[in-house]
């Protein structure tokens, strides 16, 4: 599988991970060993915890390039986003994460 990305864009899957490993580590320690495995949940809650930071981060950097380019003097600047994982700008991710906290809710 090939991973796509431009800019930033690999920070998507970091913070995923990231947010994933602390929720695993923080809900074993509080809950007990594989309380994490064991429910359902506390994934989607990492994966909302993602979103929010993929929504802040991504539209910061889109916002600090676009300003960028103005100081240099390039006003067709920040027409194309920057920073995208597999095309998808990075701030967009936030609704797909989302979702795939609900279906991990409702339906796995």
């Amino acid at each position: 599988m090939m991973i796509i990305w431009r800019g930033l864009g690999f920070l998507v899957l970091a913070v995923v991970l990231a947010c994933a490993l602390l929720g695993n580590l923080i809900f074993d320690a509080v809950e007990g060993h594989g309380y994490f495995e064991a429910h359902r949940w506390p994934l989607a809650l990492s994966l909302i915890v993602a979103a929010g930071v993929c929504w802040s981060l991504g539209n910061y950097l889109q916002q600090w390039s676009v300003a960028k380019d103005k100081n240099q003097g390039d006003e067709s600047a920040g027409t194309w986003p920057r920073h995208t994982l597999f095309f998808i700008p990075m701030h967009y991710w936030a609704p797909i994460l989302l979702v795939i906290a609900l279906y991990q809710t409702l339906v796995r």
